[in-house]
Parts: C-alpha cells; structure tokens; sequence
C-alpha cells in the first residue's frame, strides 16, 4: 500500500520551538496533523496482516534538512488514529525505513506499507 500526503509536517526543531513559544500549540498542531492525515487516506485500510515495514520517502527541495528530524511519531499516530493501520507498536510495525527525495517541486512524504516476516527474538 502506497499513501502519498501531500503536506510539510514541522519538523523537530520547529515544533520544539514553536511549543516552548505557546503552550496550546502543540495541541492544536496535533489536531491538525491528524486532520490532514485522515483526509490524504481516507478509504485506505491495511488489511494484509502483520507485522508490517513502512518506508517513509521524504522529499526535500534542498541538503540542508536532517534526516532525522522528520516527525514519524506524529505520522505513525495519525496512521493509527485515522485506522489506516490497528497500532503502531512492535506486534504491528517491525521495521521503519526513511529514505529521502531530493526535488525542488515537490513535497510531502510517501508512506510504504509492505508484510513482512515476523522477526523472532532471542531467548
């Protein structure tokens, strides 16, 4: 299942910053965030059994962005929320891959669900 949003979360840094400014922002930024991740998969539903890889590609129009400062958690919460996926806890999510675009037109961040093979811990 692919599920493409459209739309440039904040990423750490700015949420951060934006948070220690105004208390109620991150609320209402949570608010919307799910919002606009319930409208770009509206109808989708991960119905293929778990566990699951997601692959997040990223589009960046420049270099000078961290990889890791994209807000997954917000991402993979709307997910549930919006019940594209039941959880994202480690029975239902076994890998997370981010891989970045780097185009100057585009934005936003693709969402890859595959199955995969249950990983087996050791004893």
């Amino acid at each position: 299942m692919e599920i493409y949003i459209d739309y440039e979360f904040d990423n750490w840094n700015k949420y951060i910053e934006k948070e220690r400014a105004n208390k109620f922002w991150a609320a209402k930024t949570k608010k919307r965030e799910e919002d606009v991740i319930k409208y770009f998969t509206l109808g989708k539903k991960w119905d293929e059994g778990y566990p699951v890889k997601i692959t997040f590609i990223k589009y960046f129009s420049n270099k000078q962005n961290d990889l890791d400062n994209i807000r997954l958690k917000v991402i993979l919460d709307g997910l549930v929320k919006a019940k594209v996926i039941k959880n994202d806890n480690l029975n239902c999510i076994q890998e997370i891959i981010i891989k970045p675009v780097f185009n100057k037109k585009k934005e936003g961040i693709l969402i890859k669900i595959e199955k995969m093979e249950e990983i087996k811990y050791d004893n």
